[in-house]
């Protein structure tokens, strides 16, 4: 993400299923939040089933005869993307980084 975004500029941001792919996914996740309006939304969605998820996904989503297979193919796809760079479980934690990265304002609210 190269292009310039001038600082509070839009009313909306929105990411779906991207930032866990880039390198640079903190630096870009903080521009994003930058360019956002006080008062505007930032709607991030964003992966999450490495780690932990995924053995409760194996465990509780796929029959019981089938959670060993589920949990190694959802470990096969977090190894694939780690060396890629890219991070299964990057949903879970960028909540807090926009709260931590944006000054709180009055008009500013964050949904997980």
């Amino acid at each position: 993400m190269n292009e310039p975004l001038k600082p509070a500029s839009f009313e909306l941001v929105h990411a779906r299923a991207v930032l866990c792919h880039l390198a640079e996914r903190g630096a870009v996740l903080a521009r994003l939040v930058a360019a956002t309006r006080p008062g505007g939304w930032v709607v991030i969605e964003d992966v999450d089933f490495g780690g932990a998820a995924a053995a409760m996904a194996a465990r509780y989503v796929v029959p019981a005869e089938a959670a060993g297979v589920s949990e190694r193919i959802y470990r096969a796809i977090e190894a694939a993307l780690a060396a890629n760079g890219a991070d299964a479980c990057y949903g879970a934690c960028y909540g807090p980084r926009i709260s931590v990265r944006r000054p709180r304002q009055a008009s500013s609210r964050l949904r997980v």
